[in-house]
């Protein structure tokens, strides 16, 4: 078993980034209300590809091209498409008595442990980056993608909490089709 690796300095052994934007990053974390590898993909310092295999590296999980999955209907059934695309969490397959689903947060417990009640299956876990697989996860469940209008009055539905505050946006016109 490897080593537990933080993963700044995982990205910094790889080369990835130097250690004075490890620094930097350490220096923004409290200012900005993200988590650490977050943070790095929001500061350029890294990609969102390059932060998934850090974290399959630091969890020992496989990481899949969700551009090449087809997920198979009886396992997406299991999950509402609200659920998957607010929780990125896209159901795959059953197998072995056990539910495949591709994940981007495996520290999410709280998304984990509500998909294995919810289902009634446990589940064996994949990665993919947050932003291919919410596209997938979109495409999965025939839902529309976000394109929102460049007014950063605009509302972007990937981070709306409340159900209000989405019709208000639709009503307002603050989302583009």
């Amino acid at each position: 078993m490897q080593a537990y690796r933080r993963v700044g300095d995982w990205m910094v052994a790889k080369g990835i980034m130097t250690p004075a934007q490890l620094e930097l990053a350490l220096e923004l974390r409290p200012k900005l209300p993200l988590r650490f590898g977050e943070l790095l993909v929001a500061q350029n310092m890294c990609t969102e590809a390059d932060l998934t295999a850090c974290l399959a590296e630091q969890f020992t999980m496989p990481v899949v091209d969700v551009e090449t999955i087809k997920p198979k209907a009886k396992a997406r059934q299991l999950v509402s498409g609200s659920f998957a695309l607010n929780r990125l969490v896209l159901p795959i397959e059953i197998k072995d008595g056990k539910l495949t689903c591709i994940i981007s947060d495996p520290i999410d417990i709280q998304t984990t442990d509500e998909l294995r009640d919810r289902t009634g299956y446990p589940l064996n876990l994949m990665l993919a980056a947050a932003t291919p697989l919410r596209e997938a996860i979109r495409k999965a469940y025939r839902l529309p993608s976000a394109k929102v209008d460049s007014n950063p009055v605009s509302l972007h539905i990937d981070q709306q909490d409340d159900r209000r505050a989405l019709i208000r946006a639709l009503q307002d016109g603050g989302l583009v089709a």
